[in-house]
């Protein structure tokens, strides 16, 4: 389901570039797996919980997969830091031949996906 502006508006600056990017990619990727990854602390038992079930340190916020390409989202507000887990992670990722990004705009995804689709023609943006 997604959310009005008017909702996305008054959610938290970061929950709200998060949401912005979220609607922009199920719109621009009808047909693709997207997925959010819930790492945020709810108590240190979830927390051991979470990590013995396989939960990673650091992994991305979005998770996009279309026509065998993974696409890896970590979203920040503007002023918002990296952790070492979180850049660890992408590291892993990118080892792993995927892609991974930090990003603070649904420009800086469009940025992204063009850069990571331009040798891919099936896999470009609408309107392109």
């Amino acid at each position: 389901m997604r959310m009005t502006s008017r909702q996305v508006r008054d959610l938290r600056p970061e929950l709200q570039i998060h949401m912005e990017i979220l609607n922009w990619l199920k719109w621009q990727y009808p047909q693709a797996v997207i997925h959010h990854s819930a790492n945020e602390r709810k108590g240190q038992a979830a927390g051991k919980r979470a990590k013995d079930m396989g939960q990673l340190a650091g992994f991305p916020d979005l998770i996009v997969m279309r026509q065998g390409h993974v696409w890896c989202f970590e979203v920040k507000k503007k002023s918002g830091k990296v952790s070492k887990e979180q850049k660890a992670c992408g590291e892993i990722i990118e080892r792993n031949q995927f892609r991974w990004a930090v990003v603070r705009s649904v420009e800086d995804v469009q940025a992204c996906v063009a850069e990571w689709s331009k040798d891919v023609p099936h896999l470009c943006m609408r309107g392109r």
